[in-house]
């Protein structure tokens, strides 16, 4: 499996081969580029199959090189040494990132969905990240991944989600419900941060969609599709005090 590492760091893409070598012997990296220029070349040269790309060369960010470079055949794995830097954007989006220093079975794990993944499937993962992070002010995009198919959500469009062992239902405003094959768990960490709130431990809302609170038998959430989600006593305080702010 053929690579190219985009790195400016000369420790960092040298600690980086000697990992591929050591754990993914399957990945032969053919080039190297410091820059987003000698990236753009590297690239269109050799068409690799997976890239390992740092966020940022120099001052620069790499994300201006996917609208010079076709990215659609290769596998992007982002690299980065800030832990807080566009994390958000990238799990929404599904999208592989390693942190610095590169744990060696985080990079077992992404070079096995390299292996797996069609490239074509890839690029909408890296079409929903780029949208992340190139204007906060427009809806945001999570990636759902189903046996079959990969859908690219808008946030905006999600009503609640529905726990079912370690399945995940994702009911939508003006389309079929996804069944994604994560926990409910997993969403509540990633969705929490944009507007979501877990009301009961088998329900996640978006709060933007609550029509009433309903303070009868327990307490439930009036959704504006009409459905009734319960809202567990130990959640009641802090979900009031979310609607409150929300007014």
């Amino acid at each position: 499996m053929e690579a190219v590492i985009v790195e400016d760091e000369v420790n960092a893409k040298e600690a980086l081969q000697q990992l591929l070598v050591q754990y993914c012997p399957q990945v032969e990296v053919i080039s190297h580029a410091r820059t987003l220029d000698e990236a753009s070349e590297a690239l269109l040269k050799y068409d690799p199959k997976v890239v390992f790309m740092d966020i940022q060369l120099g001052k620069e960010m790499v994300f201006s090189l996917f609208e010079k470079v076709d990215m659609h055949r290769s596998h992007v794995i982002f690299t980065t040494a800030y832990n807080e830097f566009a994390v958000e954007a990238f799990r929404l989006a599904a999208v592989d990132y390693l942190l610095k220093p590169i744990n060696p079975s985080r990079l077992t794990e992404a070079v096995k969905k390299a292996e797996s993944m069609e490239a074509s499937l890839r690029s909408l993962e890296i079409n929903a990240l780029l949208a992340n992070l190139r204007d906060n002010t427009s809806p945001r995009k999570i990636v759902l991944s189903t046996a079959d198919m990969i859908h690219v959500v808008h946030l905006g469009d999600i009503l609640h989600c529905q726990a079912s062992q370690n399945y995940t239902t994702f009911n939508l405003r003006s389309a079929p419900p996804i069944i994604v094959s994560k926990t409910l768990k997993a969403f509540d960490e990633l969705l929490t941060p944009q507007g979501f709130f877990r009301v009961h431990k088998s329900w996640l809302i978006n709060l933007e969609y609550v029509k009433a609170y309903d303070k009868r038998e327990g307490g439930k959430c009036i959704m504006a599709d009409g459905s009734e989600i319960p809202v567990s006593p130990q959640r009641r305080e802090q979900l009031l005090l979310l609607l409150q702010q929300l007014l």
